[in-house]
């Protein structure tokens, strides 16, 4: 995984996902297990990839720049595995990283470079408070291998100072909005 993310690709990838694994994940779970909610964001531009939960192919040719549906994954530890779309199941893995998903956990987990440029994942929890009638929550998280960011909506400031591997909230009128 040689590729770059643009800086503010990488933030908005994140932010697009605002809010885990398909029916080979949901199948593993037992009547009356915990589970937890998560989507799936695909920031690794340019690879397109094989995704494996606890060694079982679970997205299979996971096109980049895209996020999956909410997906229910038992609670517990996991291991997350990142190939080369079509790589044999015994080639090592460009990713392999230990994820835990708590019971009732909603969130998103995030495929990205870190800030050395190496890939991993980071999971976000999803703020489902409600928000008043006529207003909607705008969240931007900064999942690129980038310097800290700020977000402009309509060329005004919208969030201010996020650092890498953060997450930026704000409240706004329901609407349509530009952003760079």
């Amino acid at each position: 995984m040689s590729t770059r993310f643009s800086r503010w690709l990488g933030v908005g990838i994140a932010a697009l996902a605002v809010t885990a694994f398909g029916t080979t994940a949901s199948a593993q779970q037992a009547p009356g297990e915990q589970v937890g909610s998560v989507r799936v964001v695909h920031g690794l531009r340019g690879l397109v990839a094989d995704i494996y939960l606890d060694g079982n192919l679970a997205l299979p040719t996971f096109q980049p720049e895209r996020a999956t549906d909410p997906l229910s994954i038992p609670a517990g530890d996991h291991l997350v595995e990142i190939r080369t779309a079509g790589a044999a199941k015994s080639d090592t893995p460009l990713l392999a990283q230990n994820v835990t998903v708590p019971g009732g956990f909603e969130g998103s987990l995030v495929a990205h470079l870190g800030a050395d440029g190496t890939p991993t994942l980071t999971a976000y929890a999803d703020d489902l408070t409600p928000v008043p009638a006529g207003q909607t929550r705008i969240v931007v998280r900064h999942a690129a291998a980038a310097d800290g960011v700020s977000v402009l909506l309509n060329d005004q400031p919208a969030i201010t100072s996020l650092s890498p591997n953060a997450e930026g909230t704000d409240v706004v009128a329901a609407g349509d909005y530009k952003w760079p």
